[in-house]
């Protein structure tokens, strides 16, 4: 599925490629709203993994776009030890970004909620949210943090508020929470 909002003779293209927390209307409206009225096109796609998404990539940079905002592991998360295959792959889509000529934006794993907390599952999100920090520091990419922003304060799970009650998506709030988390950083990564 395609969202698309024209601009002027100056438009953005954007992609955004992930799962199913990347495959959400308002998600996407927020960056469309917050953003530097791109052209955003969303890839999103229920189940996926980071190996998954990273096989089908192509689906990003066949728009030739300015930026693609990269996001998942939440669905990775359900196998052991799934951190190595995790880095490898955000690895592979940043390299196949830049070969692309366009800018990564990589997006932090959402936690979990309270129905779907686990605290193996919550400890490879947090390992690899870790990593990312360090990769995008170390590499000079944009990061949008959008794990601390949607934990409960007490709990440390995802907040109520944001959590659409399965414990894993987002609500209405939570998804327009996270949309101008990562709308802040592709500003932040462009001269657009």
């Amino acid at each position: 599925m395609s969202i698309s909002s024209t601009g002027d003779s100056t438009t953005v293209t954007g992609v955004t490629i992930g799962d199913s927390l990347t495959a959400h209307r308002v998600y996407t409206d927020q960056a469309i709203i917050q953003c530097c009225n791109p052209v955003i096109h969303e890839e999103g796609a229920g189940g996926n993994t980071l190996p998954i998404i990273n096989a089908r990539f192509t689906d990003a940079t066949d728009y030739n776009p300015d930026f693609i905002v990269i996001q998942g592991g939440t669905n990775d998360t359900q196998a052991a030890d799934p951190n190595a295959s995790m880095q490898a792959a955000v690895e592979a889509m940043v390299g196949k970004t830049l070969a692309a000529s366009a800018t990564p934006v990589l997006v932090k794993v959402c936690p979990l909620g309270v129905s779907s907390y686990n605290v193996t599952r919550q400890g490879y999100i947090d390992t690899h949210n870790t990593w990312l920090v360090s990769y995008c520091s170390t590499n000079g990419y944009e990061l949008a943090d959008t794990d601390d922003p949607l934990r409960d304060g007490v709990t440390n799970k995802l907040a109520d508020d944001y959590d659409s009650g399965d414990g894993i998506h987002l609500s209405t709030s939570g998804y327009v929470k996270m949309g101008k988390l990562v709308a802040a950083a592709i500003q932040s990564a462009g001269t657009w």
